[in-house]
């Protein structure tokens, strides 16, 4: 509460104009004059409440703004260097209450809805209530950034900025801390920093930024093995996002899963867990095994276990959609292009579609691996095809089907991100999940030409809708060089975002 003066006795007409007022009762000399009624004079001994919030917000973004050539004229050297720098470091820009509160607003209920955070982080940043608080600033450094992309604001992408170097400064304090180092909040404040940087994409500074939270994330898993967890459900939904950032990375690089993640596994486990992420990490392990010698090269014995994986993923889907069926779509919604048989199916939310897709694309990998592998170890293979009732000519045959009907399926779930079209049809901001499943299916080389212009003109529109170009160009690399890699290696961070 401030004292902002001596209230005035003059009549509301005449404080409105500024004039002086005699005071006449019942009504003053000037309203008089003037012809007008005159309103009174109100009661000075009531208390009166008046609401400082824009005055003094405005007060401290000026009081914050870079100086002017003009103001630093006037300064001594010695301040104008550290301000300077200052300013050029960390360039201080307020944002009014009501501009994060829907940041947050929208991070919380139309970004991560398709994401692992949308089951914990909600409850956990409302148990953190101290501003300072690594899980705080490093929710909030991500909201901004969401909100500024949205929004197109370089402005406030400075601002998100500027909070998630405080939020880097807090958390590896947090992490410093042995007591600290194992809260739930730690845990999850590295993961929201990887989600920053796949936000706030900047080229390899981020994906290296990336890699380097997401893989310090095991050293607090070690830490926090070591100790009971209050909430044990929490403890395994961070333990369970986590490990499959490190696991999709590991997928995405052809790099063996750490043997210390596949040591904790057992110990953080829960044996009543039915989520389908629960139950896909131990057959993701083995398909980033296959991966890695893949890598090294073709062998029959390779083959073989690529095609038993696929059938054990393959039998692994039909369950999941026996459980979550798919509807057909009936709220408007049509895709950008229509190709042969290809219709709108919606699963209950679009957190179940993102799962489906993560068996997709590890199908597609397979499926593709089985129809060049075999065809590169042919007469290695011709020893072992006794054992099946097809020749090796249907084996790849197979898999070609197999890409073919996954692919359908793939871009069947598009329009499940689709906005309703009285809202403009335009994709929602979760659909940056669909550059990596689109792009996998683009390397397939079995992917048919009318199919691969289908998912280019969806990525172009995916691009425009969710400012995302560069991802779009990314994914797209696969339809005028499929040996090119490179490009496209960071599309997991928008998929795990």
């Amino acid at each position: 509460m401030v004292f902002s003066g001596r209230l005035s006795k003059a009549c509301e007409e005449c404080r409105a104009k500024r004039r002086k007022c005699d005071l006449v009762k019942p009504g003053c000399s000037q309203c008089a004059r003037k012809g007008l009624p005159c309103p009174g004079y109100r009661d000075l001994s009531k208390l009166r409440i008046r609401d400082e919030t824009i005055r003094v917000s405005e007060a401290v973004c000026k009081s914050n703004r870079i100086p002017t050539k003009h103001q630093i004229a006037k300064v001594p050297a010695k301040k104008i260097i550290y301000e300077e720098s200052t300013a050029a470091l960390y360039p201080m820009i307020c944002l009014s209450q009501l501009t994060k509160d829907c940041a947050m607003a929208f991070f919380m209920t139309s970004y991560i809805n398709s994401s692992i955070f949308e089951s914990y982080l909600p409850d956990l940043y409302a148990q953190s209530r101290y501003e300072k608080d690594c899980l705080r600033l490093a929710t909030e450094a991500v909201a901004i950034a969401t909100f500024a992309h949205r929004i197109r604001s370089p402005k406030y992408a400075m601002h998100a900025r500027n909070t998630y170097s405080k939020a880097l400064a807090q958390t590896n304090a947090a992490i410093a801390n042995s007591d600290t180092a194992i809260l739930d909040k730690t845990l999850a404040a590295v993961l929201l920093l990887g989600l920053f940087e796949s936000v706030a994409f900047q080229g390899d500074s981020s994906l290296n930024n990336w890699t380097s939270h997401t893989f310090g994330t095991l050293q607090l898993l070690r830490l926090r093995n070591k100790t009971k967890p209050e909430n044990l459900q929490l403890a395994r939904q961070l333990f369970i996002h986590a490990s499959y950032n490190i696991r999709i990375s590991c997928l995405q690089k052809a790099k063996p899963v750490p043997k210390e993640l596949i040591d904790l596994e057992p110990l953080a486990a829960d044996g009543n867990d039915s989520r389908p992420l629960a139950k896909l990490v131990p057959m993701l392990d083995q398909v980033v095994a296959i991966r890695c010698k893949a890598a090294l090269g073709r062998t029959p014995e390779l083959v073989l276990q690529a095609l038993e994986m696929d059938t054990e993923l393959g039998t692994f889907a039909s369950a999941l959609h026996e459980g979550m069926p798919l509807t057909p779509d009936a709220d408007g919604t049509v895709p950008l292009v229509q190709y042969k048989d290809f219709m709108n199916h919606a699963f209950a939310n679009r957190r179940i579609a993102k799962y489906n897709n993560s068996v997709r694309m590890m199908r597609l990998f397979l499926n593709d691996f089985i129809s060049q592998g075999a065809a590169a170890v042919e007469a290695e293979m011709a020893g072992y095809m006794p054992l099946f009732e097809f020749g090796l000519g249907d084996l790849q045959a197979t898999a070609a089907n197999n890409i073919m009907q996954i692919t359908r399926d793939v871009i069947q779930t598009i329009p499940m991100y689709l906005e309703h079209k009285d809202k403009g049809g335009k994709f929602a901001p979760s659909a940056r999940v669909l550059f990596w499943p689109l792009s996998v299916t683009l390397s397939c080389t079995a992917c048919p030409e009318p199919v691969r212009a289908l998912i280019g003109a969806h990525l172009d529109k995916m691009g425009s809708d969710l400012n995302f170009p560069q991802a779009a160009a990314a994914a797209k690399v696969q339809l005028m060089d499929d040996t090119v890699t490179g490009a496209k290696d960071w599309l997991h961070l928008s998929y795990l975002g």
